[in-house]
């Protein structure tokens, strides 16, 4: 061995192409130094991994795949000159490759014969999701080999030194990437089986099938393999528990996933009397919990959850018996965060709910439940302070869900929230001076809103402007700028604002006279005694409807009105030749009532009572208002 060597860094891969880039790139801080080699061993890849390979090192060599990964490894390490032996997969990234260099000059190194360091192993393209594992990766180089066909074993010596700031990035999990799944999957299961044919009390490889099962989605057989481990590890000792304790991890995940609770139950509760740091069991504790309906044990597992957490992150704890966690990644602890906090806010604990929801991650369920908590709270200021926190995309969905719950405010509280808001360029914040400014002043303030926006394209909640000005011309003429369907959904936004308003479209609609030729002002017409009708006919029903004269009346302006703004874009004596073919079922209706005042006039009934049966089958939600025309007919037609 030349001891010029410190460090070889041995991989064995195979039509990598697609990875080997992105791992090589991140050794070469490590590949630069003089005590250091990287050896490569290709076992038969058909792409360009091996003109890749060439171009970070001369030590890349050939051997043809014999179907066994220790085989391979010890392969590749049989070319190793170096002190110690560094192992990677090409699917694999150094995350931090300056602390590993660091590590090979310490002194201190001398003491150790293995380096345990961690390993993200992440599961799709969201970084912010991964498993945590420890992975023996550094072994002195002194005799040391691989041995297992499937999932390699390294034969390393002790002591161990246990590293907890160098990180392996792992791409290999990614459920994402079909192919990659499923040729993962055929390799694996298969050669599993066969080790198991060999040897079928095996825990190991009973554990490792319930996983390549579940990768692939086969939760059952997954589940039955992993009741298999268990069984079998169920009547050994303790220490032998401890040395197999992720067979709880996997059988607890796999019964929880079949609804199997009181099975997960068990199984987790004894993982936790064996490790009670075992923060996965934990955290399934609180999903078991939850689901079979316990809220308040649900909480306080979730409690117990962040304190683990919290230890093994930030006070950099290191429990040598967990191998590998699957709940240590950062969307794991935004869960936990939200279920407390979601918990604390439904008891009507705003403060502690506030506290523990301030550090997930912003994303539309945080926004919904923090604005929730902020308004239930009254603290109207503090939801303008986190609407400024936001992305422009984020304060869009706030405002919508502020204007979703503003309705539930009295009106002393609408107005401090509005006040809140006040201040800033955009339109949001303009629409809340309109609602701020008195009546003597607020004219100003909405000629300049409507000057800059098109209603057309905001959300409806804007439509509250109108109700400012709608003793002013300038409600009329902003309507005719709007669209049909638009001008009514603002008239029943205005109406359910406030029923006051509903008396003043109905005065406006019955003093204010159109010229038969005004197109635009007919069609702002219809749509606001539409709006009055249809709200009318929802609010007392259809059979009441005849009983009341203001409402037959105004519906006699809604059929005069109408066909004045049909015979704006209609020729009258081609109505009977067109009306089949007109797409809008309002014009139809028009234009078919038009037709059976005409056949009624010339006193032809049967024709009108055809014309009626038509009107009735193209536009139902006027027919309670033609009751007593087709009575006149004589026709059960309505």
């Amino acid at each position: 061995m030349d001891k010029k060597i410190k460090l070889s860094i041995c991989m064995i891969v195979k039509d990598e192409e697609k990875n080997l880039e992105r791992c090589l790139s991140s050794l070469q801080l490590l590949n630069q130094r003089h005590d250091v080699e990287l050896i490569i061993v290709d076992t038969g890849s058909t792409d360009k991994t091996i003109e890749i390979a060439q171009a970070y090192t001369e030590n890349v060599f050939y051997h043809e795949w014999n179907g066994n990964f220790s085989d391979m490894r010890n392969i590749s390490i049989s070319y190793a000159k170096g002190e110690w032996l560094f192992i990677i997969d090409a699917d694999e990234e150094l995350q931090d490759p300056e602390k590993l260099s660091l590590l090979m000059d310490k002194k201190s190194l001398s003491d150790f014969n293995t380096v345990v360091i961690r390993v993200k192993n992440f599961v799709s393209s969201d970084q912010n999701i991964f498993i945590i594992n420890k992975s023996e990766r550094l072994f002195r180089n002194d005799g040391f080999c691989y041995q297992g066909s499937v999932h390699n074993q390294p034969r390393f010596k002790m002591p161990i030194l246990f590293v907890t700031d160098i990180f392996l990035k792992h791409y290999g999990y990614n459920s994402e990437d079909k192919e990659l799944m499923e040729k993962k999957f055929q390799r694996t299961s298969k050669l599993l089986l066969e080790e198991l044919k060999k040897n079928p009390e095996n825990i190991y490889y009973h554990f490792q099938l319930s996983r390549t099962y579940s990768m692939h989605g086969d939760y059952k057989e997954a589940y039955k393999e992993a009741k298999q481990a268990y069984e079998l590890l169920s009547g050994n000792e303790i220490n032998k528990k401890i040395q197999y304790l992720y067979v709880y991890h996997e059988y607890v995940r796999m019964s929880i996933l079949l609804g199997r609770y009181e099975e997960a139950k068990k199984a987790c509760t004894e993982g936790l009397e064996i490790n009670p740091n075992y923060i996965d069991l934990q955290y399934y504790m609180g999903v078991i919990y939850e689901e079979c309906g316990d809220k308040q044990s649900a909480f306080e597992a979730r409690l117990i959850y962040l304190k683990l957490h919290k230890k093994f992150t930030e006070d950099r704890f290191d429990d040598k018996g967990l191998i590998e966690l699957y709940k240590l990644d950062d969307n794991s602890k935004y869960e936990i965060l939200f279920k407390v906090a979601h918990f604390y806010y439904d008891n009507k604990n705003f403060t502690k709910a506030e506290e523990f929801l301030k550090p997930v991650i912003d994303n539309e369920p945080k926004i919904l439940l923090y604005t929730k908590i902020l308004l239930d709270g009254k603290q109207f200021t503090g939801l303008r302070e986190y609407y400024d926190s936001l992305t422009e995309g984020d304060k869009d969905k706030l405002v919508n869900l502020l204007e979703v719950h503003r309705k539930e405010l009295d009106e002393q509280e609408k107005y401090e929230l509005a006040r809140a808001f006040i201040e800033g360029e955009g339109c949001y914040h303009q629409l809340n001076k309109i609602r701020t400014t008195p009546d003597e002043k607020v004219l100003f303030e909405a000629k300049s809103f409507l000057a800059e926006h098109d209603i057309n394209n905001l959300p409806l909640f804007y439509a509250e402007v109108f109700s400012r000005i709608m003793e002013y011309p300038i409600f009329w003429q902003e309507l005719k700028k709007l669209k049909s369907a638009i001008v009514r959904k603002v008239i029943k936004e205005l109406v359910l604002l406030n029923h006051n308003h509903k008396v003043s479209l109905e005065t406006l609609v019955s003093k204010m006279k159109i010229r038969h030729d005004d197109y635009q002002g007919n069609r702002i017409f219809i749509c606001i005694i539409y709006v009055l009708l249809v709200m009318d006919l929802e609010k007392h029903g259809k059979e009441n409807i005849e009983m009341e004269p203001e409402l037959l009346r105004l519906f006699d302006k809604y059929l005069e009105y109408g066909i004045q703004y049909i015979k704006c874009f209609y020729q009258m004596d081609k109505f009977r030749l067109i009306y089949t073919t007109v797409e809008n079922s309002e014009e139809q209706f028009f234009m078919l009532m038009y037709l059976y005042n005409q056949a009624m006039t010339s006193r032809n009934f049967k024709v009108a009572l055809n014309y009626m049966r038509e009107i009735v089958s193209v536009y139902p939600v006027m027919s309670p208002f033609l009751k007593n025309t087709a009575n006149n007919l004589n026709g059960d037609i309505i």
